[in-house]
């Protein structure tokens, strides 16, 4: 049980050093501040890859003062369901470092349109430089779900006792600048 305790400890830590290490900036109206411009403008692209099974192309783009993100692919809606007619919205927030040199995340307004199962709310981006290459990760809630956790001690005094806890499920996909 020790183990485990140590291995949420950790965890708990390198979340913290992590979350330490970065500075997020909102925008309320989707405008971005002139200061941060020339930063975010490095990320535009087309980025290649997949949201769940479906493939295509993820492009951030800029217009003016506002940063867009589209998805175009096998599926022109970036949850894979045509039916949907799902909508990214404009960017609400940004993650940067704490030199404010690099972009590590950056979230986006989202709507399920006709697809209200969908729980999530926002595309979250999450930028990556290995060597030569920029890799994104992508992400939105599709659902929570609910799980019971049930537990027995053992004698002289047995109890059952169990637990409802929610398990965030999201639509995942990895993405690379060319």
């Amino acid at each position: 049980m020790n183990f485990f305790k140590n291995i949420f400890l950790v965890g708990g830590l390198i979340s913290l050093f992590i979350l330490a290490g970065c500075k997020q900036i909102s925008f309320p109206n989707g405008e971005v501040p002139s200061n941060y411009l020339e930063l975010i403008k490095k990320y535009t692209a087309d980025y290649k890859g997949a949201i769940g099974s479906n493939q295509g192309v993820l492009q951030i783009s800029f217009d003016g003062k506002k940063f867009h993100a589209k998805f175009s692919g096998k599926i022109n809606d970036i949850t894979g369901n045509i039916g949907c007619q799902s909508v990214i919205g404009d960017l609400q927030s940004i993650q940067i470092n704490d030199s404010g040199t690099e972009l590590e995340a950056a979230s986006f307004a989202f709507s399920p349109n006709y697809c209200p199962e969908i729980r999530g709310r926002s595309l979250d981006l999450i930028f990556t430089q290995k060597a030569s290459k920029l890799e994104m990760s992508a992400m939105i809630l599709n659902e929570v779900k609910e799980v019971q956790i049930c537990q027995d001690t053992p004698p002289p005094s047995p109890t059952h006792s169990c637990r409802i806890d929610f398990q965030n499920l999201y639509f995942t996909g990895a993405f690379e600048k060319p």
